[in-house]
């Protein structure tokens, strides 16, 4: 990893706050933010002020990670500028290989999923302060909780001026067709109609706050909920207001799965660091098997929205896989975003997918809460592959990703932890 001399760690007030190098952090917690919010924002002009189109997302996507690349230039080296050129370019084939019996199916979509992490990953290693961080991330979390509680309790108020379901036909991401059937104007998945998993007396209504759709809060729920686990352990003192704000995401966007993967993450936090580390080498893989295994046992069974539903889903796309879907080459495939595994290997193929989780999981830095949240990292990228492509969404892998390469640089940053040695 590239290492910079941090200048800077105290916080001032009314001083700028900067990277090891004199860059602003701000700019770098702005670019994160904006990542986060555009949507938001996005939607709010659509409501009020003008409609958008499917051009005004992707512009601003591309314009935020064109942004972030630069932003983080200092971050680039060989092997970074070899990585990302290498990565474009597979991808690039791929996608073009797929397009050549039909022109029509061209989508560069999955080179955009891939440059994200790489993006926001560099940035993180220009910011050092992980105190700063520590602020940064309190502070969209209140944020996201404020605009969860208003939209919980003022959901009226909170369509007047975010209507999200024309938001997304607008931007094409939803047919009109499912607004006869939709009884609010919230995301198509914004009311449970089975009924809530997690306490069930707080009704159907699943809270999105600033993400706009409910699977987004749960996920960030998540990446919060192994950032303070990562801190406290570091810090030796617990961050209960962050584990607090996780949970209470988690509940109101009756998230069952990120519930899951809290209680998961607390359970492996206390495993052998090097048992802990060789078990996510192989896991993708194991969940592939396990997923088809699913399908293959209950072949007449029904998928509905439970867990063991979306499972037999993700299987079930896998399974419709022939040769050319594995590689990557076929426009036919069973590919379903209810699967990331069938998106992924759909889109880059098997040995491309391989070859990525690989440079992820060498990901290397001294720091041991590094290693503790790239495991954490790696035990959300397994498990919400199986039921969704969420870990792909900007919403909330630029935060994830940034924290990562806040760690990756901040070598120096708390007490080694002698089980960390461990992952070494």
């Amino acid at each position: 990893m590239v290492e910079f001399a941090v200048r800077n760690h105290e916080l001032h007030a009314g001083a700028s706050i900067r990277t090891d190098d004199g860059g602003p952090i701000l700019t770098a917690f702005a670019l994160v933010f904006s990542a986060i919010a555009f949507n938001f924002c996005l939607c709010f002009i659509n409501t009020n002020v003008t409609g958008i189109s499917s051009a005004s997302v992707i512009g601003c996507e591309v314009v935020i990670v064109a942004t972030t690349f630069i932003v983080s230039y200092r971050s680039i080296g060989v092997a970074e500028a070899v990585l990302i050129a290498g990565a474009g370019l597979y991808l690039l084939a791929l996608a073009l290989a797929r397009a050549m019996d039909n022109p029509t199916s061209f989508d560069p979509k999955i080179i955009r999923d891939f440059m994200i992490p790489i993006a926001f990953f560099l940035l993180g290693r220009r910011v050092r302060n992980v105190r700063a961080v520590d602020i940064f991330v309190r502070i969209v979390t209140v944020i996201v909780v404020v605009l969860a509680i208003f939209e919980y309790f003022d959901v009226e108020d909170y369509l007047k001026y975010f209507n999200v379901i024309m938001y997304y036909i607008a931007r094409g991401s939803v047919e009109s067709t499912r607004l006869e059937i939709l009884s609010t104007n919230l995301f198509v998945s914004g009311i449970r109609p089975e009924g809530r998993s997690l306490l069930p007396f707080l009704g159907d209504h699943r809270v999105s706050s600033i993400f706009l759709e409910p699977v987004s809060p749960g996920s960030f729920a998540v990446i919060l909920f192994n950032w303070a686990l990562v801190r406290s352990v570091s810090r030796k003192t617990v961050y209960y207001g962050m584990f607090a704000m996780a949970v209470f995401l988690t509940i109101m966007a009756d998230n069952r799965f990120g519930a899951y993967l809290c209680a998961l993450a607390l359970v492996t936090a206390f495993l052998p660091a090097r048992f802990l580390y060789a078990g996510i080498v192989v896991a993708p893989f194991v969940a592939v098997v396990v997923l088809l295994g699913v399908a293959l046992a209950l072949p007449g069974e029904a998928v509905d929205n439970s867990v063991i539903g979306r499972l037999l889903s993700s299987g079930r796309s896998l399974e419709s896989f022939d040769l050319a879907a594995w590689f990557g080459l076929s426009t036919d495939a069973g590919v379903s975003y209810d699967s990331g595994y069938s998106y992924t290997i759909g889109q880059v193929g098997i040995f491309g997918f391989i070859a990525f989780w690989a440079v992820f999981m060498l990901l290397r830095s001294r720091n041991a809460d590094f290693k503790l949240y790239h495991a954490f990292c790696g035990l959300y990228f397994v498990a919400f592959l199986c039921v969704s492509y969420a870990p792909y969404t900007i919403k909330t892998a630029a935060m994830l990703w940034f924290l990562l390469g806040v760690l990756a640089a901040e070598d120096d940053a708390g007490e080694v932890r002698p089980r960390a040695e461990q992952f070494v």
